[in-house]
């Protein structure tokens, strides 16, 4: 597709009214739960050297994110942050209309496991959302709790499941429930659950709070994130030495990673399943190497 076509087509598309877009901008997100994360990477990117308007450029790269996430390009992501929050400085926005941003770059700074300056972050997205007026304030505070629940059970803190119970809260409120923030939720209370096995061997709440998230995530219809689920049960079942239910979560975890093409949506976390597979049939499996608790 040409630059002049491409081009056109953005000049069409800016001019749509802003519920046409989005069902557009949603055809993007349709690829990346059927996990061509490049080929949404590769359209967005031609659309972007179009210089389309501020707001559409800010909802581009926001979709990006989730493939930059998935793929692990965390400089990209970085890059896709900066980028938008230099467009709302020079139009000297309101900091509460890129509440989206600041809970990505917590996300960001826990996922290159720097838990301190996520901790920083995280509050101040946790402040956003609170002074947000009740719509938005729906949408962004579960998410904000989530995350902020997630970098202080790193801490080892408590109060880790009680930011936890709060997005719940909120998340009750909502008309329409978020099921991909839920399942989030569930899926680190599973894990908050799962760093207490260690200590109490009694504490199985962790299976009920992932077959929550599970279920969640097969409604939201999210292969990669139902595999990251499988995954993490795979292994608990593995602790719990039931190893026939250990076998299913990760093959199960497998099959969910292949898109409709054949193609791997995961291929880091495809290479770890199939390793410990291949292991659980041998006998010979080790879960000393690896870190469990993996966040949603």
């Amino acid at each position: 597709m040409t630059k002049k076509l491409l081009t056109s087509i953005v000049i069409i598309f800016s001019a749509l009214r802003l519920d046409a877009q989005s069902l557009i901008l949603d055809k993007f997100i349709q690829h990346q739960k059927a996990g061509e994360h490049h080929f949404v990477i590769d359209k967005i990117d031609s659309i972007l050297n179009t210089s389309p308007s501020d707001s559409l450029r800010i909802e581009l790269l926001r979709i990006q994110l989730y493939s930059f996430n998935v793929l692990e390009e965390w400089s990209r992501f970085k890059e896709n942050i900066d980028h938008s929050l230099k467009i709302g400085k020079r139009l000297n926005r309101e900091e509460s209309e890129f509440i989206e941003e600041y809970i990505q770059i917590q996300w960001y700074y826990q996922s290159i496991r720097n838990f301190e300056e996520a901790l920083k972050i995280g509050k101040k997205a946790l402040d956003i959302a609170k002074g947000l007026e009740r719509e938005k304030r729906l949408k962004y505070l579960p998410r904000s709790y989530n995350n902020y629940g997630y970098t202080h059970s790193y801490f080892n803190s408590i109060d880790g499941f009680e930011y936890y119970d709060s997005a719940l809260m909120i998340l009750k409120e909502q008309p329409i429930l978020d099921t991909l923030t839920a399942a989030r939720v569930f899926h680190n209370m599973g894990n908050h659950y799962n760093n207490n096995v260690r200590q109490n061997k009694g504490a199985n709440f962790r299976f009920d709070y992932y077959n929550k998230s599970l279920k969640l995530y097969q409604q939201y219809n999210d292969p990669s994130k139902i595999a990251l689920n499988n995954y993490v049960q795979a292994f608990n079942y593995y602790q719990a030495r039931k190893l026939d239910s250990a076998k299913y979560f990760y093959q199960q975890a497998i099959e969910n990673l292949m898109n409709d093409n054949g193609e791997v949506n995961n291929s880091k976390l495809f290479v770890i399943i199939n390793r410990k597979l291949e292991s659980l049939y041998f006998h010979r499996y080790s879960h000393s190497d690896f870190y469990t608790s993996l966040s949603c």
